[in-house]
């Protein structure tokens, strides 16, 4: 330029432009800089108390399942007290120097466990009890004048309905007179169905463990009390769960 300013001492002078801009015919923009006549260097020593940041560690855990993660300890910051010498000519700072530090208090580390732990799809083939406890209220065979499909468990310690083997949910909703019911997909030829429960807490397409809490027992669907009605399938055909537990 004709004035040897460059583009930053350009901008710097014209607050209103940025790169970007487009002159235009007969605009006008500032190109003095004006210069001190005297330099003013202020040098001076400053005390400042800061802020120490913590680190994030991540811990692996074999014994959770993969995708499961604690906070095992939350992290703090610390605190550090900084001495500097601040160099500054005319009003800007132009040197910064560390001189001492001292730690006030050391941070703490956030650690995170996360599981490592793989769910296999496959079932094992060996059942386990689907509620917390409870009774069968009703077996699997004629009743009422139709054929109950299943067992009915009721009485239990607690609501939460557990996944009877591994496998993997594909189905998740409402289903008529089944209410709010889950299926699970053992992938060895079985299949289990939990029906009537009051809240689902899996989606389909997840892969469940065995005893792993799937939705809470309830009374939805044709249902005369909080109960769960529980079938498996073997190869496409009813099997009475008895014979598995």
């Amino acid at each position: 330029m004709n004035h040897n300013l460059k583009t930053a001492e350009l901008l710097e002078l014209n607050p209103d432009l940025n790169e970007n801009s487009v002159l235009q015919i007969g605009q006008q923009i500032n190109v003095t800089v004006e210069k001190p006549l005297v330099n003013v260097q202020v040098v001076q020593e400053k005390l400042l108390n800061e802020k120490i940041d913590y680190q994030k560690v991540v811990e692996e855990d074999s014994t959770m399942y993969k995708g499961e993660t604690v906070t095992k300890q939350q992290g703090v910051q610390g605190q550090k007290q900084s001495s500097y010498v601040i160099t500054e000519v005319n009003g800007k700072v132009t040197e910064k120097t560390v001189t001492s530090e001292v730690i006030l208090q050391k941070p703490i580390d956030h650690i995170v466990k996360v599981g490592t732990k793989v769910i296999s799809s496959r079932g094992t083939g060996d059942f386990s009890w689907p509620a917390v406890g409870g009774y069968i209220s009703s077996g699997m065979g004629s009743r009422w004048g139709s054929y109950h499909r299943g067992l009915d468990i009721a009485g239990p310690s607690n609501y939460n309905i557990k996944a009877a083997d591994n496998g993997v949910v594909t189905a998740a909703g409402w289903d008529g007179s089944y209410g709010y019911r889950i299926i699970i997909n053992h992938n060895n030829g079985y299949k289990t169905l939990y029906a009537h429960l009051s809240r689902i807490d899996v989606k389909v397409g997840q892969t469940v463990p065995k005893g792993s809490v799937i939705g809470i027992m309830g009374s939805t669907g044709n249902s005369t009390g909080t109960h769960l009605h529980f079938e498996i399938h073997k190869n496409g055909s009813l099997v009475n769960p008895l014979s598995y537990f």
